[in-house]
């Protein structure tokens, strides 16, 4: 456990990560509070929210490498932030009431899972030419980021912190200390009024007590990209509503840490941004909480894919993915509200938040697309085979619709990063079975759209 000191409300925090090795159970959470399970340095499973609403419950810090296996049984993903509840109470809301307040906040998150965060992760790991090209196009996303923040404090046209904010700052923290460490500096002057809203953000205390030092952040991006293990106990919630934090990320086969009954408990991993997210939220609201770390590879089988952010009820009960769980503690905790009250703007915060989720949700495809190319290897079909095999045969009908399904949603299959993938598709598209029974990409697309509208068109293709 670090030496900040903890928010009042977080009653209990695991002071190490916990991961998959060594000998016990799970942390012993308090029945009466609400459990959250983060990962340290992984920010976005930092609650800003849970903090912004002074809401006690406690935390249980996440080795997100590996995994505890008592975090998997409660996780049906596996990530972190998950929050499992005890108890509901109506703390001020992060989303405005009017409409168009929320769509703007909506279009805002949007922006910046559709351009920056993936611009972000692509520019701070490539190098050389490919590193500066993805600098400029991480300097575009911002510069939409900012268009869409306009003259305001705050986004959605508000004048106080919103849901929006929150779900942004992880990745905006994190920028400046990259930066430096690769090379490049942000351009001051084409981004005044972004630095300044970062500026006012800084101020919120929220982000003050859920914030990593640079150093920190400086030393987990040293370390990853070194592919080195990441040192267990750095950084820490600072927040009095944190009542307790593991100081390790926990692995599988460690004991589950003793936890505070009654108490809202966050599954977490310590440099993870989307855990950060619901950690900001957690702290917006000064729910009191605890947090459980995760080793992510050595993970228990807390849930059924373990990953963070996981948000433990006191009841027992589990929700995941750091939108849902910092919506979820919005609607339950609506004092210090994250949203505004103007219709209007409520709809345009919900716009960018979505755009956001979409895109999140097509890296996490590619990133699995990337992960099976490793498994084809060099080879022209899976299991290392010269000729097509049941399990291609069982894969082809998703990617049959992979093209003509991004295609409709506006992405682009990033064929640079799967050429041997493609390649495997290529041949695929040669084989009888295939030729034999596949759709043309114009009826998969003339079929999504309808089923999309709810009037599903089966015949005449």
């Amino acid at each position: 456990m670090s030496n900040q000191q903890q928010p009042a409300n977080i009653i209990f925090e695991s002071s190490k990560t916990l991961g998959v090795w060594g000998a016990g159970a799970a942390a012993q959470a308090q029945p009466a509070h609400s459990v959250l399970h983060a990962v340290l340095p992984v920010r976005p499973a930092h609650p800003p929210g849970a903090a912004a609403q002074a809401a006690a419950h406690q935390i249980v810090n996440l080795n997100l490498v590996r995994k505890p296996d008592w975090f998997l049984a409660k996780s049906a993903s596996g990530k972190s932030p998950a929050t499992t509840w005890r108890t509901r109470t109506p703390e001020p809301p992060l989303y405005p009431g009017d409409a168009r307040k929320r769509a703007a906040m909506r279009l805002a998150v949007g922006k910046m899972g559709d351009s920056v965060i993936p611009a972000f992760y692509r520019w701070a790991m490539r190098r050389g030419d490919e590193q500066k090209a993805e600098w400029e196009s991480l300097l575009a996303g911002l510069t939409q980021l900012q268009a869409q923040l306009g003259d305001s404090n705050f986004f959605g046209d508000c004048d106080q912190v919103q849901m929006a904010d929150l779900m942004i700052w992880p990745w905006i923290e994190r920028l400046p200390v990259a930066a430096k460490m690769l090379g490049f500096q942000l351009p001051a002057d084409r981004f005044d009024k972004l630095l300044g809203w970062t500026s006012r953000m800084e101020q919120q205390r929220a982000v003050k007590e859920t914030r990593i030092s640079d150093d920190v952040h400086a030393a987990f991006f040293k370390a990853y990209w070194a592919k080195e293990p990441l040192k267990a106990g750095t950084g820490s919630s600072r927040g009095k509503n944190v009542l307790m934090e593991t100081a390790k990320h926990l692995e599988s086969g460690e004991p589950e840490p003793q936890l505070k009954p009654n108490l809202l408990t966050l599954y977490s991993m310590r440099f993870c941004p989307f855990a950060q997210r619901t950690r900001l939220v957690l702290q917006h609201k000064q729910l009191p909480h605890q947090i459980v770390n995760l080793n992510l590879v050595r993970k228990r089988r807390l849930s059924a894919s373990g990953k963070v952010p996981a948000l433990q009820e006191p009841d027992g009960s589990v929700l995941e993915d750091s939108l849902v769980t910092s919506r979820h503690l919005e609607e339950t905790h609506r004092e210090s509200a994250l949203y505004p009250s103007n219709a209007d703007k409520r709809a345009q915060m919900d716009g960018v938040i979505a755009q956001m989720g979409e895109k999140a949700a097509f890296e996490q495809l590619v990133t699995e697309l990337e992960s099976m190319q490793s498994t084809l290897g060099d080879s022209k079909f899976f299991a290392g085979s010269e000729s097509v095999q049941m399990a291609d045969l069982m894969i082809w009908p998703w990617f049959e619709r992979l093209k003509p399904s991004c295609s409709l949603a506006g992405f682009q299959v990033p064929e640079e990063r799967l050429k041997s993938l493609m390649s495997w598709m290529g041949r695929m598209e040669q084989q009888r079975a295939v030729l034999e029974t596949r759709n043309t990409d114009e009826a998969h697309v003339e079929f999504t759209r309808s089923l999309l509208a709810n009037q599903p068109k089966y015949d005449g293709y």
